[in-house]
C-alpha cells in the first residue's frame, strides 16, 4: 500500500546542469536544490523531460540521482525518478539505483522509440512489470504522449493498476483527465495522480489530483506555490487569478526555446549557477534571454 504522507503536493522537474565541456556539474544539481529549499519546495521530480534524460547515458543518470537524492535527503526533500529507459534491463538497473540511493518513489514513461510501431500493450505491461518487481518502492506511470507517441486508453491503464503501478503523472483534457482520477481512484484511494503540468494545476486539483508537477515552478517557485495554497483554501478567484499568470509565465518560458532549455538562463539571473545545457539543446542568445527574463520578471510583480 502506497504511504501517501510521503508525496508532496508540488513536485519540480529539475534540469540537468553540465560543464562547457558538457559533463554533468554536480556542484549545479546541488545549487538548484539549495535554491528550491530556500523557496519552500518539498518534492523533486528527477531526471524528467527537463531533466534531459535521454541526454544522458546509464552512468550521468546514476550520478544524477545519487548526487540530487543525497542533498535532498539532507533537506528532508521527497524525491521521485523517473528511469524510463529504450529497454527494460536499464530502467531496472536505473530503479534498483534510485532505491538504493533513498528515492522515494519511481515512475517511467514507456520505451518510446518502437511505442508506435513495434510495441503492444504486451511489451509495455512486461516492461513495467519488471520494474515493479525490481524495487520496493512505488512505481508511476509517467505519461507523455507528446514525447514518446503513445497514448493510452483506460483499458491500459487499468491493466497497469492491476500490475501494481500505484499512480499516475497525466495530463490532458477536462475529460480524459476526470476519467483517469476516477479510474485510478476507484482501483485504490491510496493511488497517487499528479497532474503533469502547472498548465491544468487548477484543472486537476478541482477534478481530485493529488498534487502536480510544475516546471514553471523552477522558474517561479513562489507563484506556483502561492497558486497551491489558494487551492487548499478553497480560494478559486485567487487560483483563477495566479493560473492565468501560470499559463502567461508557460509561454515565456517557451517563446524562443524549450521551457527547459529557458531555465539556465533564468536561474543563473537569479545568481543559482547551474552550469549550460547539453547539445542538441541550445541556449537562446543574449537577446532573447534578456527579454525572456524580463517579462517573467513583470509576472513576478503581478503575484
Amino acid at each position: 500500500m502506497t504511504d501517501n504522507s510521503i508525496f508532496s503536493e508540488i513536485y519540480i522537474p529539475i534540469i540537468t546542469p553540465f560543464t562547457t565541456e558538457s559533463r554533468v556539474y554536480e556542484a549545479g544539481i546541488e545549487n538548484i536544490l539549495e535554491y528550491l529549499h530556500n523557496n519552500g519546495i518539498k518534492g523533486i521530480w528527477l531526471l524528467g523531460s527537463y531533466g534531459g534524460f535521454p541526454l544522458l547515458s546509464e552512468e550521468e543518470r546514476m550520478l544524477v540521482s545519487g548526487v540530487a537524492i543525497d542533498k535532498a535527503q539532507k533537506k528532508g526533500m521527497s524525491v521521485i525518478v523517473n528511469v524510463g529507459a529504450m529497454y527494460t534491463d536499464m530502467a531496472v538497473r536505473l530503479a534498483s539505483h534510485a532505491q538504493e540511493a533513498g528515492a522515494n518513489a519511481v515512475a517511467s514513461v514507456v520505451p518510446f522509440y518502437y511505442s508506435s510501431s513495434h510495441y503492444q500493450r504486451k511489451n509495455f505491461l512486461e516492461y513495467f512489470q519488471r520494474i515493479i518487481d525490481s524495487v520496493s518502492l512505488p512505481v508511476f506511470f509517467y505519461n507523455n504522449e507528446k514525447a514518446t507517441g503513445f497514448k493510452p486508453d483506460l483499458e491500459f491503464l487499468q491493466q497497469m493498476l492491476e500490475i501494481g503501478i500505484q499512480g499516475f503523472k497525466s495530463k490532458g483534457d477536462y475529460l480524459e483527465m476526470t476519467e483517469q482520477i476516477r479510474l485510478l481512484k476507484r482501483h485504490s484511494r491510496n493511488c497517487i495522480y499528479f497532474s503533469g503540468s502547472t498548465g491544468v494545476h487548477l484543472q486537476g486539483h478541482l477534478l481530485g489530483a493529488d498534487g502536480v508537477t510544475s516546471g514553471v515552478a523552477l522558474a517561479l517557485p513562489a507563484l506556483v506555490s502561492k497558486l497551491q495554497n489558494s487551492l487548499d483554501n478553497q480560494d478559486i478567484s485567487e487560483a483563477i487569478r495566479l493560473q492565468d499568470l501560470v499559463l502567461k509565465a508557460r509561454a515565456i518560458l517557451g517563446r524562443y526555446v524549450g521551457r527547459a532549455v529557458a531555465c539556465y538562463d533564468i536561474l543563473q539571473d537569479k545568481g543559482i549557477d547551474v552550469g549550460t545545457c547539453r547539445s542538441p539543446w541550445l541556449s537562446m542568445d543574449t537577446f532573447q534571454a534578456r527579454e525572456v527574463i524580463r517579462d517573467l520578471k513583470s509576472i513576478e510583480e503581478a503575484i
